[in-house]
This record gives structure tokens, C-alpha cells and sequence, in this order.
């Protein structure tokens, strides 16, 4: 996965876009962005501080683990039902 498909994806889940900044940091969204050693970080910024900031080893990593944190938010909040 890159940041072409997780934008795609996100779509397509419904997941609104401005929850959501691919490749830059942007205030009030979870944030998925190059970091200068090569890996990559996900956070969730706000007024210039970052929450639950987690670095990865390669964009595909960091991809998922924002994909799997939104699903995972949308699931608690009633937004998708699971099976069973």
C-alpha cells in the first residue's frame, strides 16, 4: 500500500477526507509523512503538537497502521458493522 491507495481506500470506507493528511502534517488530522532517516511517521496533530506518534520502518507500514487506526475508530463509533 502507498499513499495513492490508502487515499483511495479511505474513500471508498467513507472515511472523511480532512480526518486525514497524506504525505505533509496538517492541524486537526492524523497525519502520514516521510520522515528525514527514511522511515515514516503517524500522528495526530493539533496546534503544532503531535499525539499518538508512532514511527514506521517503510510507507506501506505506516499506511496500514493509519488505516487500521480510522477502521478501528469508525467500528467503536457504530459506523461499520461487523459480521457475526
Amino acid at each position: 500500500m502507498n499513499l495513492h491507495v490508502l487515499d483511495e481506500t479511505l474513500r471508498r470506507l467513507g472515511i472523511p477526507t480532512t480526518l486525514v493528511s497524506l504525505g505533509s502534517g496538517v492541524d486537526s488530522a492524523w497525519c502520514v509523512v516521510p520522515a528525514d532517516s527514511g522511515s515514516w511517521e503517524v500522528y495526530w496533530l493539533s496546534q503544532g503538537t503531535t499525539y499518538s506518534h508512532v514511527v514506521l520502518d517503510d510507507e506501506p507500514t505506516a499506511c496500514y497502521c493509519l488505516l487500521g487506526k480510522l477502521v478501528y475508530d469508525q467500528v467503536l463509533a457504530g459506523e461499520f458493522e461487523l459480521p457475526g
